[in-house]
């Protein structure tokens, strides 16, 4: 696939403790980032472990340390984006083992799904998974899982949840035109017929139209009594 040049990104993200939950453990986090030749910007989306003690904890710990990843080393991944899968397979390492140890020393069991997404600006994105978050691809053509072939090698394993996880890496590119949604299951369960249609024919311009929408999606789900917590990043290729 040809690579683009020079791109930007317009993004926007919502979350919601859904229609029962007392808790939003769903954690979201957005980083851009201008650099030479472009923009980079992180997305990551985190669904704490439902019906367990503290997976807002665990949650919160695992979008801390991809924020001060991107932050720290965005310039030398963009030099050798060989090393973004090497770097990133030791942060989750070291994730789950601080939170597995974390579980254990409080006597509780935590853990939480993670998908993150780097975008740089020449439009190649790199990807890592671990549970049941998806990723979907939004073009003319209409909304496509995009890691419906690799989901993740323990798709209902959470971070923390056991002494090991096997993360899901991934990389592609992307198109000025195309957008990529991040979202938890909540959302994606409800993620069907005319909702999905307001995804694909919507035109965004900025940053807030994104909000926007997926605030006005996310509210029409919880109206219709989804029990889960609900989160979505969407971004868009300029």
């Amino acid at each position: 696939m040809l690579k683009s040049e020079n791109l930007s990104y317009i993004s926007g993200a919502f979350s919601d403790r859904g229609a029962v939950k007392k808790l939003n453990q769903d954690k979201i986090c957005i980083r851009t980032k201008s650099v030479d030749n472009g923009e980079a910007l992180i997305a990551v989306v985190c669904g704490g472990m439902g019906g367990m003690a503290r997976g807002d904890v665990a949650a919160n710990t695992v979008i801390r340390e991809f924020a001060i990843w991107f932050r720290n080393h965005l310039e030398e991944m963009i030099e050798e984006p060989r090393k973004i899968m090497k770097d990133w397979r030791m942060i989750t390492d070291e994730l789950n083992e601080r939170i597995w140890g974390y579980g254990k020393q409080k006597g509780i069991k935590l853990g939480t799904t993670m998908t993150t997404i780097l975008f740089l600006p020449d439009g190649r994105y790199y990807t890592a998974n671990v549970g049941n978050n998806r990723i979907y691809r939004i073009t003319d053509n209409g909304l496509q899982q995009d890691n419906e072939k690799t989901p993740g090698k323990q798709p209902k394993v959470y971070m923390g949840s056991y002494e090991l996880v096997e993360p899901c890496f991934a990389n592609d590119n992307i198109h000025a035109g195309e957008s990529l949604l991040l979202c938890t299951d909540g959302f994606y369960r409800m993620l069907k017929n005319k909702l999905d249609k307001e995804l694909i024919e919507t035109s965004y311009e900025k940053d807030e139209d994104i909000r926007k929408k997926l605030e006005e999606m996310i509210h029409e789900m919880t109206a219709r009594g989804v029990r889960d917590n609900l989160s979505a990043i969407l971004v868009k290729a300029n």
